[in-house]
């Protein structure tokens, strides 16, 4: 299945590659916190990379998980026959 591709970010079904100007930085996974609500987990991060574009990947993966616009589009690509 081919990934989807939404802001700078490309969304594996269950992961995401977070870019930053044009280079990929980290990685994140779907998962669940304590309470069992959905939240992404930065999980892998490039090779040298800056703490700066890590900072910013960070705020990036914070507000996926609220983003309608995003959840939308992966139900239409994953879950939508």
């Amino acid at each position: 299945m081919q990934p989807c591709h939404f802001d700078n970010v490309r969304i594996k079904r269950f992961y995401l590659d977070i870019s930053i100007n044009g280079r990929k930085t980290t990685e994140a996974k779907l998962g669940l916190d304590k309470a069992d609500n959905l939240i992404w987990k930065r999980f892998s991060n490039m090779k040298g990379i800056s703490k700066k574009s890590i900072t910013q990947a960070n705020k990036h993966i914070d507000g996926l998980i609220n983003n309608k616009k995003l959840w939308g589009k992966l139900k239409l690509k994953y879950l939508m026959p």
